[in-house]
């Protein structure tokens, strides 16, 4: 590869597997009351069975909102629990899904991967990507693809508000066209061999019946909980 041009990266749902060690400190130091306690919760979180109940304890959640400080955690912890929370308020009880859409969030950090040089292009409107795939097939396709898919969900449900203001200016599209656009590319990903080589097929169908229920949560969990200055998290999210 180049230095103008990135291959587009498979996005799997990866974040129970990539916790930091810092990451395992500050879960033992917040839901541990003693040593022992603390010694317990180490070995549940080395189970990736148990591991899944301590990561679904509300009072890890509430650490993470309520802190006052600077977090030392990694973007796959972080992402992985407020996901997993706004899809249980939205009635989404799925771990895979939930760890998908935050590994997602995760790889959008980077700028170089929301709008990529790839194909012989910048990908940074929907036209662009459906040019890149003209001619193409195999990996490329299902890459770009899925690529289509997830930056459908994460504009729209992260930056749904820069899409309504620039429809409003007639800049851009309604957000119901990048719900199409999402569907339809996660439904072709999906359907794609590639996609059970990666463990993906189910989590693409789901995606693409759900587009719109994942894309509300999102839009829910971004206003709510990612709101700097916030007093206190509303009362539908403390999941006693």
């Amino acid at each position: 590869m180049d230095g103008k041009q990135q291959k587009l990266r498979i996005v799997k749902a990866e974040c129970r597997d990539r916790l930091t060690s810092e990451d395992f400190d500050f879960i033992v130091s917040t839901l541990g009351s003693d040593p022992i306690a603390s010694q317990s919760i180490l070995t549940l979180l080395f189970d990736t069975t148990t591991r899944d109940q301590v990561l679904d304890d509300k009072s890890l959640f509430r650490a993470i909102i309520d802190s006052p400080h600077d977090l030392r955690i990694s973007p796959h912890l972080y992402f992985y629990v407020l996901v997993r929370h706004a899809l249980l308020v939205a009635d989404i009880d799925d771990r895979d899904l939930s760890d998908y859409v935050a590994s997602m969030l995760a790889h959008f950090t980077l700028a170089s991967q929301v709008w990529p040089r790839s194909y012989g292009r910048l990908l940074d409107t929907t036209v662009d990507i459906l040019h890149a795939m003209q001619g193409r097939s195999g990996e490329e396709r299902f890459a770009l693809h899925a690529y289509a898919g997830n930056i459908s969900l994460f504009m729209s449900g992260v930056f749904v508000q820069r899409i309504y203001s620039r429809n409003r200016r007639r800049a851009a599209p309604p957000v119901d066209y990048y719900e199409r656009f999402g569907m339809s590319n996660f439904g072709a990903a999906g359907e794609h061999q590639l996609a059970s080589c990666y463990a993906l097929s189910e989590i693409y169908g789901r995606l693409s019946r759900e587009f719109r229920d994942v894309r509300l949560a999102l839009n829910d969990m971004t206003e709510r909980l990612t709101f700097c200055g916030q007093e206190q998290i509303p009362r539908k999210y403390d999941l006693s």
